[in-house]
Order: C-alpha cells, then sequence, then structure tokens
C-alpha cells in the first residue's frame, strides 16, 4: 500500500519540509531529479536504449520545469545528447538556479516561444520527450502558448520514441475534464511520493502510463500530517491499467476472481464487483452470494 496525496496537502509537505525541517528547497529538487533520472535510465534499460538516445527536456517556468533542468543537467553528464526545450522565462527561483547551471556546462537550448521551428524538429526528432512544463499545482486548463507544444509532444510517434512526464503529466489537474482539455500523454510517469492523488483518478489513470513513484527526501513526519487518508493497492492498479492481454489469451489464462459479497436487501456491492471483475482484464468471474442476486446481473 502506497500513500496518495491532494494537491494542497502535497504543497504543505513540501513548505513544511522546508521551513520545520530546514530542508532547503534545492535539496529536495535534487533529490526528486535524481530520483527520477534513476527512473527513466532503468525505463531506457528495459526498452534497450543506449546511451545513443537523444533526450529532448521541455521545462515550463515554475519548479516543474527546475525539476526538468536538473534531469537534463544528469542525462548530459552521463553522456546522453541533450537538448531543453522551454518557454523563455523562469517564474521559479528553483529554476533559474537550474538553468544557469545548465547554461555554465554548455547544453544547448531552445526556447519555442522565439523559434518553434527549431522546437518542433528537435522534438520530432527526439528518442526521448521528458514532459517538465507543469506540475500538480496546476489548477487551470492549459491555454495560450501551451497547448500547441502539449498538441506537439502527443503527436510524436510512440513507435520511435517515449514520452516521460515528470510529477504528472502537464495539463492533468484535479478538475481535468478529458471532453474540453488537453495534457500530456505520458507513457511512463515519475510521480514525486506521496504521489498526487489526481494519477489514480479512473478518468485520468490512462493519462499517465506506467507510474513510477519517486523520493524527494521528504521527511516522513512531515507527510504523515497530509497523507495517509488515500491509499494505493498496487497490486490492483496493476491489474487494471497495467495488464496488457496477448492476442492468444483465453478465459483460463487470464485469471479468475472470486467476489464474496452482497446480500438480499444490500445487493449493489455485489453487483457491481461482480460487473467491474467481468469488464476487466480476469478471465472468469465467480460470484458467491445469495442465489436471489444472480438475475440482478442481467
Amino acid at each position: 500500500m502506497r500513500d496518495l496525496a491532494n494537491t494542497k496537502d502535497r504543497q504543505k509537505i513540501d513548505l513544511v519540509s522546508q521551513k520545520n525541517y530546514s530542508i532547503p528547497g534545492i535539496v529536495l529538487m535534487e533529490n526528486a531529479a535524481r530520483s527520477c533520472w534513476e527512473a527513466i535510465t532503468d525505463f531506457l534499460s528495459q526498452k534497450t536504449r543506449g546511451q545513443e538516445t537523444g533526450i529532448v527536456v521541455i521545462a515550463g517556468p515554475g519548479n516543474n520545469g527546475g525539476d526538468g533542468l536538473s534531469i537534463a543537467r544528469r542525462a548530459g553528464y552521463a553522456g546522453f545528447p541533450v537538448i531543453v526545450v522551454h518557454c523563455g522565462e523562469w517564474k521559479s527561483d528553483l529554476a533559474r538556479v537550474q538553468y544557469e547551471m545548465l547554461a555554465a556546462s554548455g547544453f544547448a537550448f531552445c526556447d519555442w516561444k522565439t523559434n518553434w521551428a527549431a522546437a518542433e524538429s528537435a522534438i520530432k526528432s527526439a528518442d526521448l520527450v521528458i514532459d517538465a512544463m507543469f506540475g500538480s499545482g496546476l489548477s487551470r486548463s492549459v491555454g495560450g502558448d501551451y497547448l500547441p507544444i502539449v498538441s506537439l509532444i502527443n503527436s510524436v510517434d510512440r513507435q520511435q520514441a517515449f514520452v516521460i512526464s515528470v510529477d504528472i503529466p502537464s495539463g492533468l489537474f484535479a478538475g481535468f475534464n478529458p471532453q474540453t482539455d488537453i495534457c500530456v500523454q505520458a507513457d511512463l510517469t515519475c510521480a514525486v511520493s506521496p504521489a498526487d492523488i489526481a494519477l489514480y483518478t479512473p478518468a485520468y489513470r490512462s493519462y499517465a502510463g506506467r507510474i513510477v513513484h519517486v523520493d524527494a527526501g521528504f521527511p516522513p513526519s512531515a507527510c504523515d500530517q497530509y497523507s495517509g487518508q488515500h491509499r494505493l493497492c498496487e497490486v490492483m492498479d496493476k491489474v487494471l491499467f497495467e495488464t496488457r492481454l496477448e492476442a492468444t489469451a483465453y478465459k483460463n489464462s487470464r485469471g479468475h476472481v472470486a467476489v464474496y459479497a452482497g446480500s438480499v436487501q444490500w445487493p449493489g456491492a455485489a453487483v457491481l464487483a461482480a460487473k467491474a471483475a467481468g469488464l476487466g482484464a480476469a478471465g472468469r468471474v465467480s460470484l458467491m452470494a445469495d442465489e436471489k442476486i444472480i438475475p440482478l446481473l442481467g
């Protein structure tokens, strides 16, 4: 089981860690970036891609962009070819510090607002696109100059490249409406623990791809104050969202779910659980309940 937290509580954990535990924000950012880079290199090793992998990091103006810049520095120091595509402004002091470190080392930069053609070319030719535009602090729909860049990321040929989001896919937030809003579609999301509960909201879960929980070094006692209300069963998340059926799969090779639930007076739990299992990846579903409930399954 893992603890999750909403956006406001995650922000409080960050603030408490800095104010009450005297952990500088740059230290938390560096910790998160290091953990993200470890998850990214593990992902790449599974995809049999080596140091020839061309990486484009798309950095926003805030702390999420700062995380991306720190990841870019690690990738460059490890020998990967890296281009940083950014929005031309740094609203976060920490992001500005990260930018200055990269600039001092001679990294390649591209401002997508002033040189869209170069940014488009870099993203379309990348083997790995790292999305670090917006974190979980976003409270409104992506719009303006960010709509084209999100659309461009989502147009990447997934047979040739991967998209990895830092903390949460940019554009995804608690009020996200899949019918009208747009966000990055990630293949992998490096979620800083405790992860944002929005990542596991059923209507949003598919945008995150595979989720890896990474550590920013928040003190456990700081997290305990604000997390724990929402908990994730990782086994069920894997079954529901990461299971990919083989073309040759059949009833007896896809698992058997047994549901023990319900009563004649309160049959809803039994009906919903059995139907949900049947609509999922399970090959067989057995409901252990009063026989009067069976007709309700229709």
